[in-house]
Protein backbone atom coordinates (compact mmCIF):
# COMPACT_ATOMS: atom_id res chain seq x y z
CA UNK A 1 0.00 0.00 0.00
CA UNK A 2 3.05 2.20 -0.13
CA UNK A 3 2.89 5.06 -2.45
CA UNK A 4 5.64 7.66 -3.19
CA UNK A 5 3.50 10.70 -2.76
CA UNK A 6 4.09 13.46 -5.22
CA UNK A 7 1.32 16.05 -3.73
CA UNK A 8 1.48 15.62 0.13
CA UNK A 9 -1.54 18.14 1.51
CA UNK A 10 -1.13 18.27 5.65
CA UNK A 11 -4.28 20.00 7.76
CA UNK A 12 -5.29 20.82 11.74
CA UNK A 13 -7.38 18.61 12.12
CA UNK A 14 -10.01 19.40 15.37
CA UNK A 15 -11.82 16.49 17.00
CA UNK A 16 -15.36 17.79 16.89
CA UNK A 17 -16.84 17.65 20.44
CA UNK A 18 -20.61 15.95 20.18
CA UNK A 19 -22.84 17.87 21.73
CA UNK A 20 -26.44 18.29 20.65
CA UNK A 21 -27.85 20.11 23.29
CA UNK A 22 -25.34 23.01 23.17
CA UNK A 23 -27.39 26.61 22.30
CA UNK A 24 -25.04 28.82 23.28
CA UNK A 25 -23.49 30.45 19.94
CA UNK A 26 -24.05 28.28 16.34
CA UNK A 27 -22.50 25.13 15.95
CA UNK A 28 -23.00 22.39 13.87
CA UNK A 29 -25.05 20.57 16.15
CA UNK A 30 -26.10 16.88 16.75
CA UNK A 31 -23.31 15.83 14.36
CA UNK A 32 -21.56 12.76 16.15
CA UNK A 33 -17.55 12.43 15.74
CA UNK A 34 -15.88 13.54 12.86
CA UNK A 35 -13.15 16.34 12.59
CA UNK A 36 -13.18 20.08 11.73
CA UNK A 37 -9.69 21.15 9.00
CA UNK A 38 -8.97 24.51 10.59
CA UNK A 39 -8.61 27.37 7.85
CA UNK A 40 -9.86 31.04 7.45
CA UNK A 41 -12.67 30.34 5.66
CA UNK A 42 -14.81 28.41 8.11
CA UNK A 43 -19.14 28.70 8.37
CA UNK A 44 -19.98 30.50 11.71
CA UNK A 45 -21.33 26.94 12.74
CA UNK A 46 -17.89 25.13 11.87
CA UNK A 47 -15.91 27.67 14.02
CA UNK A 48 -18.09 27.38 16.80
CA UNK A 49 -17.84 23.66 16.67
CA UNK A 50 -14.55 24.15 16.69
CA UNK A 51 -14.70 26.48 19.46
CA UNK A 52 -16.56 24.28 21.89
CA UNK A 53 -14.39 21.17 21.29
CA UNK A 54 -11.73 23.64 22.03
CA UNK A 55 -13.34 24.62 25.52
CA UNK A 56 -15.81 22.13 26.66
CA UNK A 57 -13.84 21.00 29.53
CA UNK A 58 -15.26 24.30 31.11
CA UNK A 59 -18.52 23.92 30.09
CA UNK A 60 -18.89 21.41 32.81
CA UNK A 61 -18.41 22.02 36.43
CA UNK A 62 -17.49 19.68 38.97
CA UNK A 63 -20.79 17.57 38.97
CA UNK A 64 -21.09 17.98 35.28
CA UNK A 65 -23.76 20.35 35.19
CA UNK A 66 -23.62 22.24 32.10
CA UNK A 67 -23.24 25.90 32.25
CA UNK A 68 -26.17 27.60 31.79
CA UNK A 69 -25.22 30.73 30.07
CA UNK A 70 -22.34 31.98 27.99
CA UNK A 71 -21.30 34.54 31.04
CA UNK A 72 -21.12 31.38 33.20
CA UNK A 73 -19.19 29.10 30.41
CA UNK A 74 -16.70 31.95 29.42
CA UNK A 75 -16.34 32.70 33.64
CA UNK A 76 -15.02 29.01 34.21
CA UNK A 77 -12.55 29.77 30.91
CA UNK A 78 -11.40 32.93 32.00
CA UNK A 79 -10.38 31.37 35.55
CA UNK A 80 -8.03 28.20 33.97
CA UNK A 81 -5.14 29.81 34.99
CA UNK A 82 -6.08 30.44 38.75
CA UNK A 83 -7.55 26.59 38.81
CA UNK A 84 -4.08 25.44 36.57
CA UNK A 85 -5.99 24.12 34.08
CA UNK A 86 -5.18 24.70 30.28
CA UNK A 87 -6.62 24.60 26.99
CA UNK A 88 -6.57 21.22 25.21
CA UNK A 89 -7.74 20.98 21.48
CA UNK A 90 -8.08 17.74 20.36
CA UNK A 91 -7.02 16.55 17.06
CA UNK A 92 -3.50 16.87 15.22
CA UNK A 93 -1.94 16.67 11.57
CA UNK A 94 -4.29 14.70 8.78
CA UNK A 95 -1.40 13.72 6.09
CA UNK A 96 -3.24 13.03 2.67
CA UNK A 97 -1.73 11.87 -0.62
CA UNK A 98 -3.89 13.69 -2.68
CA UNK A 99 -3.18 11.65 -5.52
CA UNK A 100 -2.93 8.26 -4.04
CA UNK A 101 -6.32 9.22 -2.36
CA UNK A 102 -4.76 7.78 1.12
CA UNK A 103 -5.80 9.94 4.10
CA UNK A 104 -4.96 9.46 7.77
CA UNK A 105 -6.70 10.95 10.06
CA UNK A 106 -5.99 11.99 13.88
CA UNK A 107 -5.82 9.16 16.38
CA UNK A 108 -6.62 9.34 19.95
CA UNK A 109 -5.55 11.10 22.67
CA UNK A 110 -3.49 13.00 20.78
CA UNK A 111 -3.65 17.11 20.70
CA UNK A 112 -3.02 19.98 17.79
CA UNK A 113 -0.55 21.20 20.04
CA UNK A 114 1.72 18.04 20.05
CA UNK A 115 2.63 19.08 16.24
CA UNK A 116 5.52 20.23 17.72
CA UNK A 117 6.78 16.16 17.86
CA UNK A 118 7.07 16.87 14.48
CA UNK A 119 8.70 19.87 14.09
CA UNK A 120 11.52 18.17 16.92
CA UNK A 121 11.67 15.00 15.24
CA UNK A 122 12.81 17.29 11.88
CA UNK A 123 15.19 19.42 13.81
CA UNK A 124 16.88 16.11 15.04
CA UNK A 125 16.06 16.46 18.28
CA UNK A 126 14.23 12.71 18.06
CA UNK A 127 14.75 9.75 15.71
CA UNK A 128 11.16 9.39 14.74
CA UNK A 129 7.32 11.18 15.80
CA UNK A 130 4.17 9.81 17.03
CA UNK A 131 0.81 11.30 17.07
CA UNK A 132 -2.01 9.46 19.28
CA UNK A 133 -2.99 5.96 19.14
CA UNK A 134 -5.85 3.59 18.01
CA UNK A 135 -4.51 4.70 15.00
CA UNK A 136 -1.19 5.44 15.70
CA UNK A 137 0.54 8.04 13.16
CA UNK A 138 4.63 7.93 13.23
CA UNK A 139 7.14 9.70 11.13
CA UNK A 140 10.68 8.40 10.15
CA UNK A 141 13.19 9.60 8.28
CA UNK A 142 15.71 7.68 5.67
CA UNK A 143 18.18 10.39 3.91
CA UNK A 144 16.21 13.10 2.71
CA UNK A 145 13.01 11.15 2.58
CA UNK A 146 10.59 11.36 4.99
CA UNK A 147 8.05 7.64 5.99
CA UNK A 148 4.78 8.77 7.53
CA UNK A 149 2.92 4.82 8.90
CA UNK A 150 -0.63 4.87 10.05
CA UNK A 151 -1.21 1.28 12.67
CA UNK A 152 -3.70 -0.34 14.09
CA UNK A 153 -3.87 -1.49 17.97
CA UNK A 154 -2.75 -5.32 16.77
CA UNK A 155 0.47 -3.33 15.07
CA UNK A 156 -0.92 -4.07 11.37
CA UNK A 157 -0.41 -0.87 9.02
CA UNK A 158 -3.20 0.68 7.86
CA UNK A 159 -1.23 2.86 5.12
CA UNK A 160 1.49 4.75 4.01
CA UNK A 161 3.49 7.33 2.76
CA UNK A 162 6.13 8.70 1.57
CA UNK A 163 7.81 11.94 -0.15
CA UNK A 164 10.84 14.38 -0.23
CA UNK A 165 11.60 16.54 3.26
CA UNK A 166 11.05 19.42 1.57
CA UNK A 167 7.81 18.63 0.32
CA UNK A 168 6.61 17.90 3.76
CA UNK A 169 8.11 21.49 4.90
CA UNK A 170 6.33 22.89 2.03
CA UNK A 171 2.75 21.07 3.15
CA UNK A 172 3.53 22.09 7.05
CA UNK A 173 4.04 25.58 5.88
CA UNK A 174 0.47 25.85 4.46
CA UNK A 175 -1.12 23.86 8.02
CA UNK A 176 0.75 26.59 9.90
CA UNK A 177 -0.76 29.19 7.36
CA UNK A 178 -4.21 27.37 7.81
CA UNK A 179 -4.07 27.36 11.41
CA UNK A 180 -3.03 31.41 11.78
CA UNK A 181 -6.21 32.10 9.29
CA UNK A 182 -8.19 30.22 11.43
CA UNK A 183 -6.98 32.73 14.31
CA UNK A 184 -6.98 35.75 12.25
CA UNK A 185 -10.74 35.01 11.85
CA UNK A 186 -11.34 34.27 15.61
CA UNK A 187 -12.06 37.21 16.57
CA UNK A 188 -14.37 38.79 14.33
CA UNK A 189 -16.38 35.57 15.17
CA UNK A 190 -16.54 36.56 18.37
CA UNK A 191 -16.97 39.72 18.37
CA UNK A 192 -20.22 39.05 16.28
CA UNK A 193 -21.52 36.07 18.82
CA UNK A 194 -19.75 36.41 22.29
CA UNK A 195 -19.22 40.55 22.28
CA UNK A 196 -18.84 40.28 25.62
CA UNK A 197 -16.04 38.00 26.24
CA UNK A 198 -14.21 37.92 22.74
CA UNK A 199 -10.68 38.80 23.66
CA UNK A 200 -10.77 36.08 26.00
CA UNK A 201 -12.53 33.90 24.07
CA UNK A 202 -10.04 34.10 21.50
CA UNK A 203 -6.95 34.23 23.45
CA UNK A 204 -8.06 30.87 25.17
CA UNK A 205 -8.53 28.90 21.73
CA UNK A 206 -5.07 30.54 20.56
CA UNK A 207 -3.75 29.35 23.72
CA UNK A 208 -4.79 25.65 23.08
CA UNK A 209 -3.18 25.75 19.48
CA UNK A 210 0.06 27.61 20.36
CA UNK A 211 3.43 25.07 20.30
CA UNK A 212 6.19 26.05 22.37
CA UNK A 213 8.74 28.35 21.34
CA UNK A 214 11.50 26.40 20.92
CA UNK A 215 9.95 24.34 18.46
CA UNK A 216 11.57 24.87 15.25
CA UNK A 217 9.58 25.10 11.85
CA UNK A 218 10.85 24.64 8.92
Amino acid sequence: MSERSPSLKIEAAVEIYFDPAFDLWPTLGAIPGGHISLSGDLTDEQIGSVIHASLHWFYYDDEQQPAATVEEYLGRVTNREAEGTAVIVWGGPAFTDTVAGITMMPGCCVALDERDEVYGFLAGRSEFACLGHSPDTGLEMDADQILITQHDDEGLVLATLECPRDQLDAALAVMESDIDAFLAALPAWATRHVPTHAAELSKAVAEGLRISESSEKP
